[in-house]
């Protein structure tokens, strides 16, 4: 088993194994408390001080202290499902790897959070991730969530890990943007819940043979035939107190100009590594579709 972080200055970190599960389209809804925004969809870094604020959480007859971070932390990988070290350490703990080392010390010693180092796509090791474990989930939902948030445990499709990880920095540059407007991010919705969703409607005794039914009951769009499902759903509330929400794409280099067209015409925000913004800029204009593609 080998141990320690990719970075050298970071503290040494557990290493498991990368397999695992997720609740997937089936999940257990679970959540992170929507009074704490910018620990799963934002990008606010609370106080040092807060670290302070220790609560014991009672689980199998045993009291475990937690710093409000680390609880937060939790919630923050459960809501994504995958999370890189290096992404969490920069945007939630600004950059202090100490800090996030001693707040994944319990999580780690519990057996709630597990760390996996994948093979890279041209060699080397991939960048650290984090997921949770069952019995993280099962501590996420009972003591730190609200009703109407998923929350994943394990790690899947790790062949697409790169993906999955980048929905969490694309989320949090979504969240930056409402923020700004003067929004709060409450919920944020995977697409794995979305397909489950539409599944179970069109598996439905009176199901309509139509999509567009389903697709508006989910606040979705047809486009050639096809629902469309996006990455990430942000729920916020704006400004003015109303609930709006915002569905976002990661568009990759693997993304075909159609694919992209059918994600524009959907509605979503787009986004994509600088490296593929002119590319995919250039094939909406050629198909007259004006939307911004937005740089990660």
């Amino acid at each position: 088993m080998s141990r320690g972080w990719d970075d050298e200055r970071a503290p040494e970190l557990e290493e498991r194994p990368a397999v695992g599960r997720a609740s997937g389209a089936g999940e257990e809804p679970v959540a992170r408390r929507p009074g704490s925004p910018d620990r799963s969809g934002g990008t606010q870094t609370p106080p040092p001080e807060r670290d302070h604020d220790h609560r014991a959480l009672i689980w199998r007859d045993r009291a475990i202290d937690l710093s409000a971070s680390a609880r937060d932390t939790l919630r923050t990988i459960g809501t994504f499902r995958t999370v890189a070290v290096t992404d969490l350490a920069r945007a939630e703990y600004g950059g202090e790897v100490a800090r996030l080392a001693r707040d994944l010390r319990p999580l780690f010693r519990q057996g709630w959070v597990v760390r996996h180092t994948l093979p890279g796509r041209h060699g080397g090791r991939a960048p650290a991730v984090l997921t949770l474990t069952r019995e993280g989930a099962d501590v996420t939902r009972r003591y730190l969530a609200e009703a109407d948030q998923t929350i994943h445990w394990g790690l899947v499709k790790p062949r697409e890990q790169e993906h999955d990880v980048a929905l969490y920095r694309m989320a949090q540059a979504e969240s930056e943007r409402i923020e700004r407007a003067g929004g709060t991010v409450r919920r944020v919705i995977l697409d794995a819940e979305l397909k489950g969703a539409v599944a179970t409607q069109r598996n439905a005794p009176d199901a309509p043979p139509d999509p567009e039914p389903i697709a508006r009951t989910l606040h979705l769009r047809v486009v050639d035939g096809a629902v469309q499902i996006p990455d990430l759903r942000l729920e916020y509330e704006t400004r003015e107190g109303t609930i709006a929400r915002v569905d976002l794409e990661l568009a990759t280099e693997h993304y075909k100009p159609s694919q992209v067209a059918a994600k524009a015409q959907a509605g979503f925000t787009i986004y994509a590594p600088a490296s593929q913004t002119g590319r995919l800029s250039a094939a909406l204009e050629e198909r007259g579709i004006v939307a911004e593609i937005l740089s990660l």
